[in-house]
């Protein structure tokens, strides 16, 4: 966090500063730093710095603590506002830029962000909006939500590339992607399948189902979990190499074989063919 400027003074120098006070905000909280950092309520007879506030000026260390976290917003104000008007998109000209003069103002600042150079943006941003007069509380938060809008808004997005599905090998064919997009299709009917084998099993161990013949059941099952396998789609057929021929033994004119033809009918070339895909 930037320092807040300032010259050694002696405590009646300090204290005649806060005495001008309320013209003077911001000498006012540098004077407290010095008073608070430096020790110097104890020149004048306080044991603590929230003492000597409280008595000697009449308000708790709570408020003497914003004004002084306020001053150091100031300075990060203006020493970063002409930078901020040159990365923002602003009609107000960087010498008419007012300064924060409320400590109401630089907590909102604050409150919005600690890094000194977004701080100096969203105070532009808010005298921006209020027309370039002093902005209030409420159009210093308002514009801290547009900074922080510019800041975390995503790039646009790029166009994306045509989506391309793959089987065991490599890409598909074009043609082919709608009928390898339908195979969860039967995924979700291999697990229904599971499942029912799961509860035969289950019941089967109850007195209700004691007396199921559970082999034949098992036996029907495997052969549907064998067809669920070995019969959808699998790979482009490396016969026709997309050149799809109606009259073509192995995939009979569709493109595509299934796993149980590629394995009775697997080459070499084949599958040089199949992992070469583009």
């Amino acid at each position: 966090m930037t320092e807040i400027q300032r010259i050694p003074r002696t405590l009646k120098d300090n204290e005649a500063v806060i005495q001008r006070g309320l013209t003077q905000v911001w000498e006012v909280a540098a004077a407290l730093a010095d008073i608070r950092e430096q020790r110097q309520y104890r020149e004048a007879g306080f044991k603590t710095f929230e003492d000597y506030c409280q008595e000697r000026w009449q308000f708790n260390r709570d408020y003497a603590s914003k004004l002084i976290q306020g001053a150091e917003v100031f300075s990060n104000v203006r020493d970063n506002v002409n930078k901020a008007v040159n990365n923002l998109s602003t009609r107000v000209d960087k010498t008419d830029i007012p300064l924060p003069s409320q400590e109401a103002q630089t907590r909102a600042v604050r409150q919005a962000t600690d890094d000194p150079q977004e701080q100096a943006a969203v105070w532009v941003q808010a005298v921006e909006d209020a027309g370039g007069e002093q902005p209030t509380a409420p159009q210093i938060r308002e514009a801290a939500a547009k900074v922080t809008a510019s800041k975390t808004a995503p790039p646009p997005a790029e166009e994306p590339e045509p989506a391309k599905l793959c089987d065991q090998f490599g890409p598909l064919a074009l043609h082919l992607v709608p009928l390898w997009s339908r195979l969860a299709e039967v995924k979700e009917i291999e697990r229904v399948v599971r499942d029912l084998k799961k509860r035969i099993k289950t019941i089967a161990k109850t007195e209700v189902g004691s007396r199921i013949n559970t082999t034949p059941v098992d036996a029907g099952i495997r052969a549907i979990e064998q067809a669920l396998k070995l019969g959808p789609p699998y790979t482009e057929c490396f016969k026709c190499q997309r050149k799809v021929q109606g009259d073509c033994n192995l995939c009979r004119g569709t493109g595509w074989i299934n796993e149980s033809e590629y394995s009775g009918r697997r080459t070499e070339g084949g599958d040089r063919w199949l992992k070469g895909r583009e």
